[in-house]
């Protein structure tokens, strides 16, 4: 199996006509996914690893200059993407955020996915969680990483923080608006969720189920993993549990 680099971040890891994209995480990038990635290449699968807009950067207003909305483009161009290299089917998954999104993809693409789910993901948007200091944390790591003096450090903390605010305010009414069409997916889904997960509320997801009610998510969890599943200790297990997943879903269309 053969890797490219393509426009706009866009990670492609060439198999055959079944395909699979993986969304990564909020500050997030592809290497969030990247193994899950290798692993799924490996067996076959036509992998696609995007990068959300403004992500993939040491300055943090990068992403904060971006949304949902333009993270929603990403999406749909990174499934065009994989349709136009001769993709037959597609499976869509994500980390986090990313999740939210895979999910998204579910409720809007109907039966032109073959199934996906999500990962450490804050599905509903009454999940507890620390994602403000954890990202205030973030960017002032990055700031301090490139030597800013500390005036300039606290003047775009204090901006970096008010556009934070409004953008998380912006993500909860996508998780608002992704919960309320949870009921009308229909493809088979996985839920995964770490048990020592200290961004999220490692309990929300059994919440989370109980919206869909026209098909029945697998909920797989690993208790000695923490948000990033998909690389902490219990990975291989993880790993071999979306292959098992996909190799169980009904795909419509020969293999090649």
């Amino acid at each position: 199996m053969s890797q490219s680099q393509v426009k706009d971040g866009m990670i492609y890891f060439s198999g055959g006509s079944r395909g699979v994209l993986l969304f990564h995480a909020y500050t997030g990038s592809p290497n969030d996914v990247r193994m899950l990635g290798r692993f799924l290449n490996g067996h076959g699968y036509s992998v696609g690893l995007p990068t959300f807009s403004g992500h993939g950067t040491v300055d943090p207003e990068n992403i904060l200059s971006k949304g949902p909305a333009d993270w929603w483009e990403d999406v749909k161009a990174s499934i065009d993407f994989l349709k136009r290299q001769g993709v037959k089917e597609i499976a869509v998954f994500g980390l986090s955020l990313g999740g939210v999104y895979g999910i998204k993809c579910l409720e809007e693409y109907g039966d032109e996915l073959v199934g996906g789910g999500a990962f450490s993901s804050p599905v509903l948007p009454e999940t507890e969680n620390n994602i403000f200091p954890v990202f205030l944390d973030y960017a002032r790591k990055l700031i301090k990483n490139n030597g800013a003096s500390q005036l300039t450090e606290n003047r775009r903390m204090e901006n970096i923080e008010y556009q934070l605010t409004k953008q998380l305010e912006a993500i909860k009414q996508l998780q608002t608006e992704v919960r309320m069409k949870l009921g009308e997916i229909k493809q088979p889904v996985m839920l995964v969720q770490g048990g020592r997960d200290r961004l999220i509320d490692p309990e929300a997801i059994f919440e989370a189920v109980k919206y869909f009610t026209q098909t029945e998510p697998r909920v797989f969890l690993y208790p000695n993993s923490g948000h990033v599943v998909t690389i902490g200790n219990e990975r291989r297990q993880f790993q071999e549990d979306v292959l098992s997943f996909l190799t169980d879903i009904q795909w419509t269309k020969e293999t090649g």
